[in-house]
């Protein structure tokens, strides 16, 4: 389920770790209730530490889209749905922005510096 991630990649195994996921989640190939494998399980599996994996499971879980419980382990909180209707359709970019917006926050930026960021990438993206 889980592709080897990148070590030369810039990106933090961390953050790419939480993107694979956020993708199966919005590909609907991970449902709501489906369980992730153990910190240890999938550290070993991807050959990183599993603290690594902890951290991501950490990003997730403030973004809402995951849940972890002791004993039970972390399993999909929210998933992408299919369909017409506009909360459906939105589905995708509200499980994105929460997981950017979490991972931006831990990563020490303020709301007012996410929000001039988005700002400033949307106007340039619009003029292109």
């Amino acid at each position: 389920m889980f592709e080897p991630l990148d070590f030369h990649n810039p990106l933090p195994l961390y953050v790419q770790l939480v993107e694979r996921i956020e993708r199966l989640i919005i590909s609907g190939d991970l449902a709501v209730g489906d369980r992730l494998p153990t910190s240890r399980a999938l550290a070993g599996e991807l050959g990183i530490n599993f603290n690594t994996v902890a951290r991501a499971y950490r990003i997730l879980a403030q973004a809402g889209l995951v849940t972890t419980m002791r004993g039970r382990g972390t399993t999909i909180q929210m998933a992408s749905y299919g369909g017409q209707n506009e909360e459906k359709k939105d589905a995708p970019l509200r499980i994105l922005t929460r997981s950017f917006v979490s991972m931006t926050r831990h990563l020490g930026y303020t709301p007012q510096e996410i929000v001039e960021t988005i700002d400033v990438i949307v106007k340039s993206e619009g003029e292109q």
